[in-house]
């Protein structure tokens, strides 16, 4: 049959496959409602839709006209005439329209103090204003009350306090019991709090994609708040400590970042915090690539953090990278058993579709760790998709770390082992034009660690053909190691120097 048969990827399904199955019950009220919806055929063309088996599968348009034309036929040349097509598009638009109001309903709800601020609005131009204080009050204590005080509320109360001016103004005859200074300090805390946001997410993505922002008043704003009690707020003193973070690379900024963030967790809901914790955790893995290894546990602390608070996961997935990132730590701490506990809970909300990969490998880092070099090359080898550049290096890393410890150089094999093409693969990879998306810190890293292995092999082999190594060699080595940055597997590497060593000895 024609493809033009088929619905593929319209607005309407797109949306529609966002529904679950409350929401598609909660829809169908929606529609049956004479206030929201006159049109029987847009309800007979929803449940149409709802009826298929798949709606990620693309949709026989003619099994949907028939629910709005049961006397439709299709023809024997399998098409569907120009003017059903039309009628059916039709429908489609009024059916989308609906479902985007539903939509916005439902957003509305979520959010009460937005409701409430229509509410007042509309008072106002209908001249109800003695109708104004009640719903004014209400709300301020119900802002009061809450304990999300992030962006978001800051913003809402400022809109309380301007809403309060033009209260006093409009009852009491320019008499303002709220005056002009408050509505400027609230508008101000508000406007702080989220140009902080901006301009740490803007620094931050200078460092990840290369670009070039402006940042307008950074200094001044800096230097006021420096000297100005509304540092004090938590919110702006967690994003104040997260630029300086960004801006300056310090471990003491990260102590004053996670401090902050640690003891005010209750004001941000679970999405913020889990940028906050990447921020963190991205600090870490930087300062653990210039040799700062107490902060493997550092990262293992904002991990548990977060997996207590179940933000990793909240609203999707279980990120394959985050779930890999997790467990790898653990291993590194030697946390074996907590990793496999960690696995076996979170492996369910991983995305279908890379969970088999993900847990291969896994298994193949856990093997690693428990010296079973076999299970952990056979469990590398059933991995389907390492398209990701992260991944396809680290699998690479893995490899030539089992090849080490499971198939030892010898004369006959040093110069055609399977490291030598390894790490020569890595190279190239790094320095490929199509992985050009790769950080510079990060492909230093990378060659940094193919630099010092090749050291480390060929030493290995002077000692295979009998050649004398000298101590102050091995000495070099391991000063290079202390001091190259970045640098991953530092602490692999090392240990396979301390081996070095004792087959001089």
């Amino acid at each position: 049959m024609s493809d033009k048969l088929y619905l593929h990827n319209s607005k309407l399904l797109s949306l529609l496959r966002t529904l679950d199955k409350k929401e598609r019950k909660q829809f169908d009220l929606w529609l049956s409602s004479p206030f929201h919806n006159t049109s029987e055929e847009i309800c007979h063309l929803y449940h149409g839709l709802i009826s298929q088996k798949n709606l990620n599968q693309p949709v026989l348009k003619s099994n949907l006209i028939k629910y709005l034309d049961e006397s439709f036929v299709l023809s024997k040349q399998d098409e569907i005439s120009p003017s059903d097509d039309l009628s059916l598009r039709k429908a489609m638009s009024k059916l989308t329209a609906q479902l985007q109001d539903f939509l916005i309903y439902q957003k509305s709800k979520e959010d009460p103090f937005s409701e409430k601020r229509q509410l007042m609005d509309i008072l106002i131009e209908r001249k109800l204003y003695k109708l104004l204080p009640a719903v004014l009050t209400k709300s301020k204590k119900e802002l009061e009350a809450s304990s999300k005080r992030s962006i978001g509320y800051y913003e809402n109360i400022f809109q309380v306090t301007e809403m309060e001016f033009y209260q006093n103004i409009i009852l009491n005859n320019r008499n303002t019991k709220v005056d002009l200074q408050q509505v400027i300090d609230k508008l101000w805390q508000a406007h702080i709090c989220k140009v902080l946001r901006y301009y740490c997410a803007a620094k931050n993505g200078e460092k990840i994609l290369k670009i070039s922002c402006e940042y307008p008043l950074i200094d001044a704003l800096k230097t006021y708040l420096e000297n100005s009690p509304n540092k004090d707020i938590p919110v702006i003193r967690v994003y104040y400590a997260l630029l300086h973070l960004i801006e300056k690379e310090e471990p003491k900024y990260f102590y004053e970042l996670k401090t902050y963030l640690f003891d005010n967790l209750e004001i941000f809901d679970l999405v913020e915090i889990r940028q906050f914790f990447n921020h963190l955790t991205n600090y870490c893995t930087r300062a653990i690539r210039i040799g700062r290894s107490e902060f493997i546990q550092e990262r293992q602390d904002v991990y548990e953090a977060g997996l207590k608070l179940k933000c990793w996961s909240e609203g999707t997935y279980f990120s394959k990278h985050q779930f890999i990132h997790i467990a790898r730590n653990a291993l590194w701490l030697g946390k074996i058993d907590w990793a496999d506990g960690f696995v076996d809970e979170y492996a369910a909300v991983l995305h279908p579709d890379a969970k088999v990969d993900t847990l291969h490998y896994y298994r193949a880092l856990a093997a690693f760790e428990r010296k079973a070099y076999e299970q952990a090359q056979d469990e590398l080898i059933q991995i389907t998709n390492t398209e990701d550049f992260a991944y396809h290096i680290e699998f690479k890393i893995l490899l030539i770390k089992i090849y080490y410890d499971l198939e030892p150089l010898n004369e006959d094999n040093a110069d055609s082992h399977p490291i030598n093409y390894e790490l020569e693969s890595i190279r190239h990879y790094t320095l490929s034009t199509r992985n050009k998306k790769i950080s510079e810190s990060l492909r230093q890293s990378y060659n940094n660690f193919v630099n010092l292995l090749k050291r480390i092999l060929n030493r290995k082999k002077k000692l295979l053909y009998g050649e004398t190594l000298k101590s102050s060699s091995l000495e070099k080595l391991k000063e290079e190691l202390n001091t190259e940055i970045p640098l991953v597997q530092r602490d692999w590497l090392k240990g396979k120097v301390v081996e070095l060593g004792e087959e001089v000895v």
